[in-house]
């Protein structure tokens, strides 16, 4: 009787553990589409391309998906982790708001663009 309940705590330790890692490649998802935002931004300033103007407004979005992904999803998984799998959580999550932060900066000559076409 004792295996079987550790067998299902291991488990249930391996499920805690994923929640962790896939925080952390969420916030390495978002390090990505930021990447690829600065990026477009530079090419629009430097080119005025609509491509890359479309391309950092869909960053944009993203980045504001995932923040909201992150805030619905922390509360549920901080309360059933390790004290050091909570603090990587915590970390992912304070990452992804700061990245979704530089995402509304870079947009923010976009939304200046078309407010100065209306």
């Amino acid at each position: 009787m004792l295996s079987v309940v550790e067998g299902v705590m291991r488990r249930k330790s391996a499920a805690k553990w994923e929640s962790a890692r896939g925080s952390t490649e969420i916030a390495l998802r978002a390090c990505l589409i930021a990447r690829d935002a600065a990026f477009n931004v530079q090419d629009y300033i430097a080119t005025k391309s609509q491509m890359a103007f479309i391309a950092v407004q869909q960053c944009e979005k993203e980045l504001d998906q995932i923040e909201r992904q992150i805030d619905e999803s922390m509360p549920a998984a901080i309360t059933e982790v390790t004290e050091p799998e909570a603090r990587e959580l915590l970390g992912c999550m304070k990452f992804t708001i700061d990245l979704e932060r530089v995402g509304d900066l870079m947009w923010s000559p976009g939304e200046f663009k078309i407010c100065r076409r209306r």
